[in-house]
């Protein structure tokens, strides 16, 4: 039961990574490559209040800070589910919870200068109980990009994660510094040229821009 309610859905079960597979990698031999080393990546349908957040914090930061910085937010703010594995797992703070705060409340959890741009989005959030978040699903890409650029700390690398990993947008193609290195390095672009990337994902990947990140960010940073 759990699994149908809740697990088919959030790992994509629904979904044919077969035929994904074989569009991104039928005429693209750098993907051909990426697409069999990374064979049984799924992307996670993530919720989007989470995603807003987590990406928020993850700003100029590496992988165990985010972690330890979200974990104590939860177990700051959150609620209590009991114990798994030895140890006291909390919920997500909900955006009511944290829209109550101010920044300097947030303190414990080490956020630094993303203290503000947490509790602002929170309030943006909140005011309308996460509706508007969640309503994004539903929206087309150019529309929801617009409308998360608008949360406090917001860039265009943020904002392509949230819409791809929260709000399911499979046409974005988020460009880090990882991703910028990885274009550069597998098909030629120049560091800088964050718009040539961008137009080379959109006309080479279409709808399934998303995936081709997820199959080119793994098979970079585990052979390059």
């Amino acid at each position: 039961e759990d699994f149908d309610d809740f697990w088919f859905d959030y790992l994509d079960f629904g979904r044919d990574y077969g035929a994904v597979k074989t569009i991104l990698s039928e005429k693209d031999p750098v993907m051909r490559r990426a697409v069999e080393f990374g064979s049984g990546i799924r992307l996670l349908h993530q919720d989007p209040w989470e995603t807003v957040i987590s990406f928020i914090i993850s700003q100029n930061s590496n992988i165990r800070r985010i972690s330890r910085c979200i974990d104590s937010l939860c177990a700051e703010f959150g609620e209590p589910l009991g114990v798994c594995r030895g140890k006291m797992r909390f919920s997500f703070p909900d955006p009511c919870r944290l829209a109550a705060l101010e920044p300097e409340d947030l303190a414990v959890c080490r956020l630094g200068y993303r203290d503000k741009y947490v509790i602002e989005t929170a309030r943006a959030v909140a005011a309308d109980g996460g509706r508007s978040l969640a309503a994004l699903r539903e929206a087309d890409y150019e529309e929801a990009l617009c409308s998360v650029r608008k949360f406090c700390g917001v860039g265009p690398k943020v904002a392509d994660c949230v819409l791809l990993f929260g709000l399911l947008k499979y046409e974005s193609f988020p460009l880090d510094v990882w991703m910028k290195r990885i274009m550069s390095r597998l098909y030629g672009f120049e560091l800088k040229d964050t718009k040539g990337m961008s137009e080379h994902a959109a006309r080479h990947f279409g709808n399934l821009s998303g995936f081709a990140q997820q199959y080119l960010f793994y098979y970079a940073r585990e052979n390059l």
